[in-house]
């Protein structure tokens, strides 16, 4: 579940979207774990990132401004037969929302 995104649901069309998205240029990100909570099969992590975009010539107008980005993720895994998979995933930004030109003019 990226932000500003819908949703990607299933192997296919998550690799489509990964794909579509490393296709717009050169990523660079680092994520942190801050916090995994595990319970029998399920467990859920938390954390940080930080990434950076060098745009490619099929990336979006405008796409590139808005990187370096921070921001928090939630990550849902389930253990399937031995192994540990993810079953939802979901980033959003901790850049500050743009005020409309409205808002920022009253008092």
């Amino acid at each position: 579940m990226l932000s500003s995104e819908p949703v990607a649901r299933g192997r296919a069309a998550i690799q489509a979207k990964i794909a579509e998205w490393m296709g717009f240029g050169t990523w660079q990100i680092t994520a942190a774990t801050t916090r995994v909570d595990a319970n029998g099969p399920i467990a859920v992590e938390q954390g940080t990132y930080v990434q950076d975009f060098k745009a490619g010539p099929r990336a979006p107008a405008g796409m590139a401004a808005m990187f370096p980005d921070t921001g928090k993720y939630v990550t849902a895994w389930k253990k399937v037969n031995g192994a540990w998979l993810i079953f939802a995933d979901i980033t959003n930004t901790s850049r500050a929302m743009p005020m409309p030109a409205s808002a920022s003019k009253r008092r």
